[in-house]
């Protein structure tokens, strides 16, 4: 390339306009296929643009032209981070580590690596390491948040994450996980939580231009003349909590009155995504495209209402919402916040989770689904409820089975208070989190400084199947819950278990969930309203043998028999729902 290509290139890189520079690069290397300064520019553009088979082809290029280069292999690693070969990038990425100890970008690359291969304490020690060299990286500092995430320290998180954003407030990615994260801390208000989802919005709006305009035509529907066209997009049409609960909707809607095409986003597919792929009218794996090509085959299809079920979390599609795939757009269980995305039109909610004055939170308009917004559907093959273990003998143990992400010192502080009003009894957690030594070794610290010694902490890796995790509640006698961030799924699983979960209700949608789901079942009786009844309230359940039988006994059939695993009747109120929000009926 001529020098005055080279500064072009750079020009584009260093104003992150990836698809302009691909094209000036892919010119380029048209003339000279060997050069190796265009061809190691090529993989990092395209692991810009998130084009990881690419990427990797044109870093295992540039490796064979120069072996052993650091800067080649930390772009061979983070391509083969993108495309799953997890193992092969830790490797990649540590030996450029070694060759470029003071890179930030490579030691970020190695954080992100053992951060998804389990590694927690690992990427924190990499990140660690890397902001004593770089101390204002703010990919550093956002890795630092993510690593502390994932050790149960939403709150220490959510500061790191505020200062990445503060050292690049251009950065989307940034800016979704200070998001995303805001949601887990208690040092988040809600109105600051609002806020940064708001500023994700808009740096999507700005980084991927105007929205299309598609115009609703729903005369056919509203005569009966055809069916509402109802798409559902996620990451997780897999073995996944999110799939579980969307299922029962896919399983028994009336096909009279909908017709239901699914958009995998997700790299992973297995027997989950067969069953989705064999129930839906149209069924495409979107992973690899870009957004704007999905967002173009949506729009082919002609849909009606598409339910996006990711919100912020990962693999989602929300630049494709942004520039608009269908008339009307709603996000739905898969996230417990505003998408801050303004061409998504609506959130479905329920009145508990999101009361009346709850307006003000989001961009989208709420609708709210009541007797709740969702329904659960158990596993086949369920254990047997197992006797009240505490009362044969066992000590008393209180239990959480819910994601690391959602703990953090003040949750461990209330726990704690939870342990010392029941003497000898203990705290059984159980989490993927948890195969690190290094997190389980922090969380007994954590919990030694609150009074708690290691003898009272049982704390277990993850089991080989949601039904062995399912089996080891025969060892709990009371569940406690997350906040401020409730939990879902393990809240449905230890009722199904005949494990009474007490909640504390909280001030945001995700720290309200629990309630939903409680009082649908007819046990709001397990509500605390403050940190203190909390205490309170899992401290005399755990110690009343008469209720702590009368739960074990009755739970399970009343969860079985409430509205929240009344599959068809839910099938039927999503559709009348997704009709009014089309705008078919009112």
């Amino acid at each position: 390339m001529s020098s005055a290509g080279s500064k072009r290139v750079g020009e584009l890189i260093d104003l992150q306009q990836w698809e302009a520079a691909e094209k000036a690069l892919l010119a380029s290397l048209r003339l000279k296929p060997g050069d190796v300064e265009n061809t190691a520019a090529m993989a990092y553009v395209l692991l810009k643009r998130k084009d990881f088979v690419r990427a990797e082809h044109f870093a295992e290029r540039t490796l064979a032209m120069l072996p052993g280069d650091p800067r080649a292999l930390a772009n061979l690693g983070a391509a083969r981070l993108g495309v799953g070969k997890i193992d092969a990038a830790i490797a990649d990425l540590q030996r450029a580590v070694e060759g470029l100890p003071e890179d930030p970008l490579a030691r970020t690359w190695l954080a992100i690596a053992l951060l998804r291969n389990g590694r927690a304490s690992e990427a924190l020690a990499v990140a660690r390491r890397g902001l004593e060299f770089a101390p204002g990286h703010a990919l550093l500092h956002a890795q630092l948040g993510s690593s502390l995430h994932m050790h149960g320290r939403a709150d220490e998180a959510y500061d790191a994450l505020r200062r990445a954003a503060e050292l690049d407030p251009a950065s989307d990615e940034i800016a979704m996980s200070l998001a995303s994260t805001s949601n887990y801390a208690p040092n988040a208000t809600p109105e600051a939580a609002t806020a940064h989802h708001v500023r994700l919005g808009d740096l999507i709006a700005a980084r991927h231009g105007m929205p299309a305009t598609i115009a609703a035509d729903v005369g056919e529907v509203r005569a009966g003349a055809r069916p509402l066209r109802v798409g559902i997009i996620s990451p997780d049409l897999r073995a996944h909590a999110t799939a579980y609960f969307i299922e029962p909707f896919v399983t028994h809607a009336d096909r009279s009155r909908v017709m239901i095409a699914c958009y995998h986003t997700g790299r992973l597919a297995d027997d989950v995504s067969r069953r989705f792929e064999k129930a839906s009218s149209i069924w495409r794996h979107l992973h690899g495209r870009s957004f704007r090509d999905a967002a173009a085959m949506i729009r082919a299809d002609r849909l009606d209402v598409l339910l996006e079920l990711a919100g912020l979390t990962d693999g989602n599609a929300l630049p494709a919402l942004h520039v608009r795939a269908a008339p009307v757009q709603a996000t739905y269980i898969g996230y417990p916040s505003t998408t801050g995305v303004r061409s998504v039109d609506v959130r479905l909610v329920d009145s508990i989770t999101d009361p009346a004055g709850f307006e003000p939170r989001c961009v989208e308009r709420l609708h709210r689904l009541d007797a709740p917004f969702l329904c659960y559907s158990p596993p086949a093959g369920v254990p047997e409820v197992a006797p009240v273990p505490s009362l044969a003998g066992a000590p008393i143990t209180f239990g959480s089975f819910s994601a690391f992400m959602k703990i953090h010192t003040g949750l461990l502080a209330v726990w704690a208070r939870v342990l010392h009003r029941v003497p000898g009894s203990r705290l059984m957690l159980k989490h993927v989190a948890l195969s690190d030594d290094g997190v389980a070794a922090d969380v007994r610290e954590r919990m030694a400084s609150l009074g708690i010694t290691e003898d009272r902490l049982v704390l277990e890796r993850p089991s080989d199947s949601s039904l062995a995790v399912l089996a080891r509640y025969a060892a709990v006698d009371v569940s406690l819950d997350t906040f401020p961030y409730n939990g879902t799924t393990t809240v449905c699983e230890s009722l199904l278990m005949g494990v009474p979960m007490v909640t504390k209700v909280g001030t945001t949608s995700a720290g309200r969930v629990s309630e939903s789901l409680l009082r649908s079942v007819g046990v709001g009786e397990l509500v605390a309203r403050d940190d203190g009844e909390f205490v309170e309230l899992a401290a005399r359940l755990a110690t009343d043998a008469a209720e702590l039988r009368r739960y074990r006994s009755a739970l399970r059939p009343m969860l079985l028999a409430s509205p929240l695993c009344d599959g068809r009747g839910f099938a039927a109120r999503l559709t009348d729902t997704l009709m009014v929000i089309a705008g078919v009926t009112r």
